[in-house]
């Protein structure tokens, strides 16, 4: 986002950008606009990627679930170079496929995941 008056929602591997309205801004906690008194709004705009800012302390538990998938590569990038360490739920269903690439790539995904500390 390029405000705390923006946001994306991903739906079926494509993120949706949205805005609130005026003079409301995004609040990530509860997944809503707020009013700005109910907003931590501090983001950098390095590298076109919005960061919260989270005091010292504070922890933000994240998951991503039904992979590996052809999405999954992008993830770990983002969160290796962030230093990061997320949980993947594992589907099953994505190391059974026709394609031999396909099956190749989502099992390199699900040993980067370990061998970079994910859970």
């Amino acid at each position: 986002p390029e405000s705390c008056a923006s946001y994306y929602h991903c739906a079926n591997g494509r993120a949706f950008g949205g805005s609130c309205p005026p003079g409301l801004l995004w609040n990530g906690l509860n997944d809503e606009c707020d009013f700005p008194e109910n907003v931590n709004c501090e983001v950098s705009l390095g590298i076109g990627v919005a960061r919260m800012k989270v005091p010292t302390g504070t922890y933000i538990y994240m998951t991503f679930d039904d992979g590996p998938n052809e999405g999954t590569p992008y993830v770990l990038d983002a969160l290796k170079e962030i230093g990061v360490r997320a949980t993947f739920f594992i589907n099953s269903d994505n190391l059974h496929n026709d394609s031999p690439q396909t099956v190749a790539m989502n099992k390199e995904s699900l040993v980067r995941m370990v061998s970079e500390g994910h859970v």
